[in-house]
């Protein structure tokens, strides 16, 4: 059985919706309707705001549990949010020759209420790739941080999502790229 919805219909539920909203809050209205918070914003078609003091207006925030989880990969590292702490994790692991350089680092959006993205290394263990016996724990927090600026606003989910894989995992990735180098250098001279 086939249940076609009209345009008229599909405007009441959508105003429905938004009263839900303006009543319970973002986060309520999708949690009470058992819907993820990107679904719902796909689904009104919703402009997302990076910083809003607003319980009505869906933000950055709202939605990094689920970006991550949806796609927790890049190249050869796994990104986890901590929603507690506030703050994504890259676990990345480089094969090099012989051995295996798993980095630890810290890779927030908009952490600190800024429009940037601080990417910092906290540590590098070195492994063996044939027995994985540690040969050295390199912990580097605080010694090489970088950033780079992030979107302001996004015109809907899409573009949320396209930001997120198309834009801060590249440009995280580069740059944890770039930080081994430079601790491989500094600890290995």
């Amino acid at each position: 059985m086939k249940i076609i919805i009209t345009e008229s219909q599909n405007n009441k539920v959508k105003e429905g919706l938004l009263e839900m909203i303006n009543e319970y809050g973002f986060d309520n209205t999708a949690k009470s309707l058992g819907m993820s918070k990107l679904k719902l914003a796909k689904m009104l078609k919703l402009e997302i705001d990076v910083f809003n003091i607003e319980d009505t207006i869906p933000v950055f925030k709202n939605f990094i549990t689920e970006l991550v989880d949806s796609n927790n990969q890049y190249q050869n590292c796994r990104l986890s949010y901590s929603s507690t702490f506030g703050y994504l994790e890259w676990e990345c692991d480089f094969v090099e020759n012989d051995k295996v350089y798993q980095t630890n680092t810290w890779a927030t959006p908009y952490d600190d209420g800024k429009y940037e993205t601080p990417v910092e290394s906290s540590y590098t263990k070195v492994y063996m790739l044939e027995d994985g016996e540690e040969l050295a724990d390199y912990e580097t927090g605080g010694q090489y941080t970088s950033e780079f600026k992030n979107k302001s606003k996004f015109k809907n989910v899409d573009d949320l999502i396209d930001w997120f894989e198309n834009e801060y995992k590249p440009k995280t990735y580069k740059i944890i790229l770039n930080q081994l180098k430079k601790i491989k250098k500094d600890y290995e001279a």
